[in-house]
């Protein structure tokens, strides 16, 4: 997908000069539709869907995969993760936590009236990322022997998005904590990781 808008931007850009011309044109002619030409444009190069959201093109890709997601089923996305540094996650370990997260949020957000999640990765003290997702949630969860079970219809699947998530996180021996505010009916998953020990593990 990087690749693609990038390869699009390249040829967005070499062509500038022709489409100008063209726009020049249909503005001299009274019945033509310059909007249209333009939007063209916007929806042939994609030009409008940014997917810079921080460093790390994997977290951009799942990012903007679910920015796409909750864009088509109303659901208030807000995105902080500009400085997110989490480099020291293997790419197929960051897969399997965020798209289990993101997941997780958005089949509750479906679920509710004011549909949002909010999505942050943070660091503090210079070593201790946090990330957070919090979304709209109708109804306090449900466990099952301690894992949090959803509300997928597909047989033997229960569960299996939380292990997943668990499994990552104790990999990196970070803290997992899930919680559901019955006050604002939201439900929050937050992960702390301290990257300094990843860091001394791996060298």
């Amino acid at each position: 997908m990087l690749r693609e808008q990038n390869e699009n931007s390249k040829i967005l850009i070499h062509d500038i000069t022709k489409h100008l011309k063209i726009i020049q044109q249909l503005s001299e002619n009274k019945d033509s539709n310059i909007a249209q030409y333009i939007s063209e444009i916007v929806n042939d190069f994609s030009i409008m869907n940014p997917i810079d959201y921080c460093n790390n093109p994997t977290v951009n890709l799942i990012t903007h995969r679910y920015y796409e997601i909750c864009k088509k089923n109303n659901i208030n996305f807000t995105i902080s993760i500009k400085n997110a540094n989490i480099d020291f996650i293997k790419e197929h370990d960051i897969t399997a936590l965020l798209d289990n997260l993101l997941e997780n949020a958005v089949e509750s957000a479906l679920m509710t009236n004011e549909k949002f999640i909010d999505f942050s990765i943070s660091t503090r003290n210079s070593n201790f990322v946090i990330i957070k997702i919090s979304n709209s949630c109708y109804r306090k969860p449900k466990y099952i022997n301690n894992i949090l079970v959803s509300s997928k219809s597909t047989p033997g699947m229960h569960g299996i998005g939380t292990r997943s998530i668990k499994r990552v996180v104790a990999k990196y021996n970070g803290n997992l904590e899930m919680k559901f505010d019955s006050n604002t009916n939201t439900f929050t998953s937050t992960i702390g990781i301290n990257s300094n020990i990843q860091n001394s593990n791996q060298t």
